[in-house]
């Protein structure tokens, strides 16, 4: 009797299956084993494609994209992609915190890469997350900021996952505070673009500047200093304890 299940290795971030043979495309170089079968796998896309996403986890995974998360490559027969974030061990506990937060999205468990220190997950392939990599990355191409990103970015929580992935508090002086957004993989008019969207959706007066690193010109995020109490009184519902410093002073007391 054959046995209805076999067993496949393959990268995570696969691109398709032709002709029974599964084309490879390496998103991030780290092999999985998985046994799945084959009935149940069709069954599983038929309803993950009739599946969207709640708002609030939306919000979640576009904050996560402004970050440190990815989609891999769409899949031109399904329309799903997958949802991929990896932090350092130290932050483990927060990841396992966002993996909560994600749950319905059927993420995998938490999986050591242990020659660099770092854990990581990814959801299963799904086409409302298809959809997000059509904004996010249009013609699969370089990440864009969407134009529709005030709809997609428009609550505290949400703020406050993006800056505790790309976010840290500059604090010189008793007169001297912002917090800082490091958006150097987006251009300039994409930058004023969320400048925009953070006025807009918060009220936050936030300036777009420019740094130099490695002889190249980079752009990030200041939130102004009269718009600091509003942009903490914001967030600090919602960080996670191992990112409190992201909000406290130098002599460890929060900003209120």
């Amino acid at each position: 009797m054959s046995n209805p299940k076999k067993r496949t290795t393959a990268r995570i971030g696969v691109a398709e299956q032709s002709a029974g043979n599964r084309k490879l495309q390496p998103v991030c170089g780290l092999l999985r084993d998985y046994t799945r079968d084959s009935r149940v796998s069709r069954d599983d896309d038929i309803v993950q494609r009739a599946l969207h996403m709640k708002a609030e986890v939306k919000e979640i995974v576009t904050a996560s994209l402004l970050g440190d998360g990815w989609l891999t490559e769409l899949k031109p027969r399904t329309g799903t992609a997958m949802y991929y974030v990896k932090y350092h061990g130290r932050s483990r506990d927060y990841l396992q915190w966002l993996h909560g937060q994600v749950r319905e999205l059927g993420p995998s468990e938490l999986k050591e890469v242990a020659r660099y220190g770092q854990y990581y997950f990814y959801t299963k392939a799904r086409t409302d997350i298809g959809e997000l990599r059509k904004l996010f990355y249009p013609n699969e191409g370089r990440k864009v900021i969407p134009r529709n990103i005030r709809e997609l970015l428009s609550t505290p929580k949400a703020l406050a996952i993006w800056y505790q992935d790309d976010g840290t508090l500059d604090k010189r002086s008793r007169d001297h505070w912002n917090a800082m957004f490091a958006t150097y993989c987006f251009g300039y008019e994409e930058c004023e673009l969320l400048a925009k969207t953070l006025k807009d959706n918060f009220d936050l007066a936030v300036s777009v500047c420019r740094c130099q690193m490695r002889g190249k010109m980079y752009y990030r995020l200041y939130v102004r200093s009269q718009s600091m109490n509003n942009f903490i009184r914001l967030v600090q519902p919602h960080i996670h304890p191992s990112f409190s410093y992201k909000i406290s002073l130098n002599n460890g007391q929060q900003q209120r």
